[in-house]
């Protein structure tokens, strides 16, 4: 599984909205406050993980199985 952290920092809160500073660059994001951590108040500072989904393998096989049937114009869909 493959994942990124960015170092995050909160530049401003204006009611339920919380301006957030991503990475070295600073990006700025707007993210509900509830969505943080709880105590989060201007100043504060926390890591953002992101993380790609888990998918099966069989899920996997299956969509690769469906696009080359789709691309071929063969189709073993059950109706």
């Amino acid at each position: 599984m493959r994942e990124k952290s960015l170092l995050a920092f909160v530049d401003s809160i204006n009611g339920d909205i919380c301006r957030v500073l991503l990475g070295a660059g600073s990006a700025p994001v707007d993210i509900p406050l509830a969505l943080l951590p709880p105590g989060i108040e201007e100043g504060s500072s926390f890591m953002v993980k992101f993380t790609e989904p888990r998918v099966d393998l069989e899920r996997k096989n299956r969509v690769a199985e469906l696009i080359k049937e789709m691309e071929t114009g063969i189709c073993h869909c059950s109706e």
